[in-house]
């Protein structure tokens, strides 16, 4: 019926034990009888209630135990555990099919608004945005979007991502002409891409740090970053090769040094694969020798562009008023 007696529990039913059995009846033997009576009934009880407190606890127990164990899916006979991604809502990229650029970041709000997203998936929507506000002409929030990108998890640790990001950051602060920007942004993305295996990338990093530093004044350095360009492209990229020796011809120019602007200039012409680039090229090529004051070379080359047709307005009105001025 009770617990098992411990040796003080012993001792004082003993006590009690002799004391209900000694048949002294004075009220200084009944006294202690009631007080030893009252002790051992607290100690019954206390045991009891601990009896009672360690069964409950028991069952808490076990019961916590349950409720933390690992939810595993039976797979062949083995238990793979839930990974950990599937509390995220997987995007259905294919929504943003047949929808118009303003309709698909209005879709992407939606998504980002819907429920929570993995990482990889929030890099895919952001860099969507930013592509739609540059196509929408929007470089503000296109770089918004890239500052959100390099927040991202998916991001850290990685220079492929964070190489393309800081790039993109470069061509947007460019637009709105805060070049200091823009040049701190492309040197940050070159430190990146520098631990890729991304030289067409880098390439294009130095390409437009040379021409930033072309248009601060610092020749010297602008020449070293297009050869830089024009090392890693190794002849991968017609535009780019060119566009680099477009550089090198202007930084020449600006120096007069005009034999080798126009070096650089007609290997520019000869290996870019663009219309457009192959006639702006022409055009500084004609500007070299109105400086140079052969004027017939000038005129021949410019009156041949004008022969051709030229889609950009602009570009267009330039060589007809540089024709203009030299033939006049």
């Amino acid at each position: 019926m009770f617990p098992k007696k411990n040796a003080r529990i012993t001792k004082e039913l003993e006590v009690f034990s002799f004391l209900e059995t000694s048949g002294l009846e004075n009220s200084k033997k009944e006294l202690v009888y009631l007080e030893e009576e009252r002790r051992v009934s607290k100690y019954l009880c206390y045991f009891r209630q601990m009896k009672q407190a360690n069964t409950v606890l028991f069952f808490v127990l076990i019961m916590l135990i349950l409720s933390c164990k690992k939810e595993v899916f039976k797979n062949g006979g083995l238990e793979i555990q839930k990974s950990k991604e599937e509390k995220f809502v997987p995007v259905d990229f294919s929504r943003y099919k047949k929808l118009n650029y303003k309709e698909q970041l209005e879709l992407s709000k939606k998504i980002l608004g819907e429920a929570d997203i993995q990482s990889a998936d929030k890099y895919r929507i952001f860099n969507l945005n930013r592509f739609l506000f540059s196509k929408l002409n929007k470089p503000d929030s296109a770089i918004a979007a890239c500052k959100k990108m390099l927040k991202l998890d998916v991001t850290k640790n990685n220079d492929e991502y964070l190489g393309h990001i800081n790039f993109n950051l470069g061509i947007y602060f460019n637009k709105i002409n805060q070049r200091d920007s823009a040049f701190y942004y492309y040197n940050k993305s070159k430190e990146y891409l520098f631990n890729t295996q991304d030289s067409v990338q880098l390439s294009k990093c130095f390409l437009n740090i040379a021409y930033i530093e072309s248009n601060f004044g610092d020749f010297a350095k602008s020449d070293s970053s297009a050869v830089a360009s024009i090392k890693f492209i190794n002849g991968k990229k017609a535009t780019t090769t060119a566009s680099a020796y477009n550089v090198l011809a202007i930084n020449s120019k600006y120096r007069s040094l005009h034999k080798d602007a126009i070096t650089y200039y007609s290997k520019g012409i000869e290996i870019t694969n663009r219309k457009s680039s192959k006639i702006i090229y022409k055009n500084n090529l004609a500007i070299v020798y109105q400086d140079l004051k052969d004027y017939t070379k000038a005129i021949e080359i410019l009156q041949d562009l004008l022969k051709d047709s030229i889609s950009n307005l602009k570009t267009k009105a330039r060589i007809f008023d540089n024709w203009h001025i030299i033939s006049g």
